[in-house]
């Protein structure tokens, strides 16, 4: 078993993100009662952190941006209320069939008497996890444009839901599962049966829903048809013919009318379309059509004998609440192998997002049935599950070798030890910011001052994108074709598709960000102050240090170690004639970004 300092610290770094405070090791530590882990366990839930550290990973599987991408890498302006709907869902333990049916069909939840506008706002909030993906802004096909749109809708819920590949069968039968075009069209139907454009031309603008009374709703759409209007003017008509006179009134009204826009609080959302069936599309072309194919759910799943869905609305929600019957064979289990993948570096199924014949069998299947069923019984809970997990004894075993189950499970399939993880890019970010006491923890809200719908793939507009903040990683900007150095070095995923596990690289330049990236430097210097101000024995020094980075006290070894490394470096800052009142100052801060970028610090045991 893990020993009880290596247990918390890997408890908080995976419910938190961050590792926990020297007092509240102290206080764990002093508890000798045979519930104490379960009770540190659900003081870690109960925290806010939480979210952000679980709210986090749900981003990755709905491949959440703060820009378009693509030709036309244009700013979602309102993206962030997802992220914040994402983080809160998860902070308040919202079940997750409940969770499945908002993001898909929201907007189509009736209000329960006297229900809080706000709850209402966060329904249709919560289908920005069907617009929040690229966009071919500039195809001039606006049937393919739509195709495209609505392939990427289909692509992700069958990864983050059902671990299915349903995108492959667009242009053909499935190659490997039983998914055959015609179950894609079927689904088709129902997102093109739901409004996600304005239109679908050159340089359109995407749906979003007002927060606010019917009035506002009404006046969000009159500017939209505004917005439309001009941009059609622009973007396709001869400006060859238009005077300089022309074209300035156009522009201004244009920019007087994004400043209308902008003041209204709303979110990226989906509303409902016209009902209606699509044609097969012969290799995906829909210039060849096929016959029409009523809205269904997948054959192989739902059963041949099923009744279409949809009638004059899309299907959205009947759609929805199949996907989340207690009875599905794949909902559950998609998401019981997310979180124990977060919990153990690998799912018991190793391919989290295609559970398909060209996925990984699952390692241990009763244990996967088994927690799905649980799960389902205990009300689709994430938080119950979490605890179920790591009360368990697999959690809580040693990352420690041992020869002879190496030998027979090299890759621990039957997890006779714990696996060791590196932070991910977010984490180890935070992490830093913390230890050196620099995060600022205010909870919501976006960082981006640049208006909708401006284009970040231009320099002056991408000039304004701020990363030196100190807020937690969830709330900086995630641009396609721009991701922050910081989390490119440490492998942050790409954000144009469904990431259910990240990869992991070990190459030079993480080694590099540690040894000489501002982030690194800034946190050694200021741990380093703190350090210094708060102790003036260089003994309780170190100490302190340790506890605060890697959560232990120093070895006799490390203390003799580390007073030989002092005095080397005191004697060279002499020789170099540093300033006196810098010479302890920079000393300590070498040592502590020695224990910053250590493998014990980096790494989760």
């Amino acid at each position: 078993p893990a020993d009880r300092r290596m247990l918390i610290r890997r408890a908080t770094l995976d419910l938190h993100g961050m590792p926990p405070a020297a007092s509240t090791v102290a206080d764990f530590l002093a508890d000798d009662s045979p519930a104490a882990f379960a009770r540190l366990v659900d003081r870690l839930l109960a925290s806010p952190r939480y979210g952000h550290r679980w709210g986090r990973r749900w981003l990755d599987v709905v491949r959440y941006a703060d820009s378009n991408g693509m030709d036309d890498n244009l700013f979602y302006a309102d993206a962030w209320r997802y992220r914040d709907w994402v983080i809160q869902a998860f902070n308040d333990d919202k079940p997750f069939d409940r969770l499945v049916v908002e993001q898909i069909a929201g907007d189509l939840l009736l209000a329960d008497p006297g229900e809080d506008p706000e709850a209402r706002y966060g329904r249709m909030i919560a289908t920005g996890f069907l617009t929040l993906g690229p966009k071919m802004l500039a195809e001039d096909d606006p049937v393919k444009q739509q195709m495209d749109i609505v392939d990427d809708q289909i692509d992700t819920l069958g990864r983050a839901f059902l671990g299915l590949t349903l995108g492959c069968a667009r242009c053909h039968d499935h190659k490997f599962d039983p998914l055959p075009t015609s179950d894609y069209y079927a689904l088709a139907g129902i997102f093109t049966s739901t409004r996600v454009m304005l239109t679908f031309r050159v340089d359109s603008k995407w749906n979003a829903r007002a927060l606010g009374p019917d009035l506002l709703e009404q006046r969000l759409s009159r500017i939209e048809t505004e917005i439309d209007r001009l941009d059609r003017i622009i973007v396709l008509s001869d400006q060859s013919k238009m005077s300089a006179a022309e074209r300035k009134s156009l522009s201004q009204q244009l920019d007087r009318v994004r400043a209308e826009y902008a003041s209204i609080p709303k979110a990226m959302a989906v509303d409902e379309g016209t009902g209606a069936d699509l044609e097969l599309f012969r290799r995906g072309n829909h210039l060849v059509r096929g016959p029409k194919i009523p809205r269904r759910f997948p054959r192989v799943l739902a059963g041949f004998d099923q009744p279409p869905v949809g009638g004059s609305g899309s299907g959205r929600l009947e759609l929805a609440r199949w996907i989340v019957r207690a009875d599905h064979p794949l909902t559950a289990r998609v998401l019981v192998n997310r979180v124990w993948l977060g919990h153990f570096g690998e799912g018991l199924v190793r391919s989290p997002d295609n559970f398909g014949r060209l996925g990984e069998r699952p390692d241990n299947r009763p244990l996967l049935d088994w927690l799905a069923r649980r799960f389902v019984a205990d009300g689709w809970s994430i938080k119950r599950l979490h605890r179920r997990i790591m009360l368990s004894a697999a959690y809580r075993m040693s990352t420690a070798a041992n020869t002879r189950a190496s030998a027979v499970d090299p890759e621990n399939r039957l997890l006779w030890r714990m696996n060791r993880r590196r932070m991910q890019a977010e984490v180890l970010r935070d992490s830093l910011l913390a230890v050196s006491g620099r995060l600022d923890e205010t909870i919501g809200g976006s960082l981006i001052d640049v208006r909708a719908f401006d284009n970040l793939s231009n320099a002056t507009h991408r000039a304004k994108i701020n990363f030196d903040s100190t807020r937690r990683s969830i709330y900086l900007p995630v641009l396609r074709s721009a991701i922050y150095d910081v989390f490119q070095a440490f492998d942050f995923p790409d954000p144009a598709v469904v990431t259910g596990r990240r990869s992991e690289t070990t190459v030079a330049p993480q080694a590099l960000f540690l040894m000489n990236g501002r982030l690194a430097t800034e946190t050694a210097g200021r741990l380093a102050s703190n350090l210094i101000d708060a102790y003036g024995d260089p003994g309780r020094r170190l100490t302190a240090a340790y506890l605060q980075v890697l959560g232990r006290p120093p070895r006799p070894d490390e203390q003799s170690a580390w007073r030989r490394f002092l005095d080397q470096h005191r004697a060279a800052a002499i020789r170099a004639d540093i300033a006196p009142q810098d010479r302890e100052h920079a000393a300590w801060q070498s040592l502590c970004r020695v224990l910053v970028s250590s493998n014990e610090f980096v790494f989760v045991d």
